[in-house]
């Protein structure tokens, strides 16, 4: 049986959880499968039981991230880290097809399902919808600049067939977007390589289950105990990762009752939070009214 390929790019100095994921997935998969790292630089202690296929970037390719780089104030998120995604097919071309996933995240339950769901599918990319603090699809403004009624995917979960990315130039449609992010300091999109996926590429993704992508751990208190049970890869989206000294939900991501913090699982104020989620929504609508009616074209 083929095996199911997962891809990681975290810097180097987040190579160190790496095992915290992939350990999550093996204890639960029930196919065979295999684990790749492609990074910029690896860790000098960097180890792990799994069988891991490591890849490093060319300093080609590394200076070309490193020119189109545009830093857009979510922290320093290197420039290898921002674009890593547009560039790893062509470093795993011997594969079929792979899901790639990100270090702050965790599964509790068997990716075969979606594995075999992708692979059937024909589609070239797979991915969930963009999920707001409430877990409603919403939109990224700038995600839709292309086309202002495509759906917003969020790409920390993405399926890719690599023959079909790379036969169909799916790379240098991404990067024509990085150069149009870059020219208007920003403003045609964000997200980094997320930005440019849906950009590009939106008419190709297929939509997975949000299951299989449920963010904001790393920034939402309160999310339903119901709707954590039927997740499959639960996200630390946002600042307060598993591993930091702030973070949230450390019981779920070190699968450790004794951590558990109860007031992750509360909101103090709950109608405040319901009313800032809707400010949210509103401010967002009308900045995407401005985006496409008025702004940079």
């Amino acid at each position: 049986m083929e095996k199911a390929v997962f891809i990681f790019t975290p810097s180097h100095m987040q190579q160190q959880y790496l095992e915290f994921v992939f350990d999550s997935i093996a204890k639960n998969i029930t196919i065979p499968y295999q684990f790749c790292l492609f990074t910029d630089k690896v860790r000098s202690d960097f180890k792990s039981k799994h069988d891991v296929v490591i890849r490093t970037v060319s300093e080609t390719d590394h200076q070309k991230l490193k020119d189109l780089y545009y830093k857009e104030g979510r922290g320093d998120i290197p420039a290898f880290s921002a674009y890593a995604q547009l560039i790893m097919p062509r470093y795993f071309s011997e594969y079929k097809s792979f899901i790639y996933m990100e270090v702050d995240q965790i599964v509790r339950g068997d990716l075969a399902p979606l594995w075999f769901e992708c692979n059937k599918s024909g589609a070239v990319l797979a991915a969930a919808r963009f999920l707001d603090d409430d877990f409603a699809t919403t939109t990224v403004e700038s995600f839709n600049r292309v086309n202002p009624k495509a759906k917003c995917y969020n790409t920390g979960v993405l399926y890719v067939d690599i023959a079909n990315w790379i036969v169909n130039g799916f790379e240098e449609k991404c990067f024509e977007e990085l150069i149009l992010q870059k020219k208007y300091l920003g403003k045609r999109l964000d997200f980094y390589a997320q930005g440019a996926i849906n950009n590009a590429l939106h008419e190709h993704i297929l939509e997975i289950d949000a299951m299989y992508n449920l963010p904001g751990f790393g920034s939402v208190r309160g999310i339903s105990e119901d709707v954590i049970s039927k997740a499959t890869i639960l996200h630390w989206t946002g600042p307060k990762k598993a591993w930091s000294n702030n973070g949230l939900y450390k019981d779920l991501y070190y699968f450790d009752e004794s951590l558990r913090n109860n007031s992750d699982y509360k909101l103090t104020f709950p109608l405040l939070s319901s009313l800032k989620i809707k400010f949210k929504r509103m401010v967002r609508g009308i900045l995407r009214f401005i985006r496409f009616h008025v702004g940079v074209r």
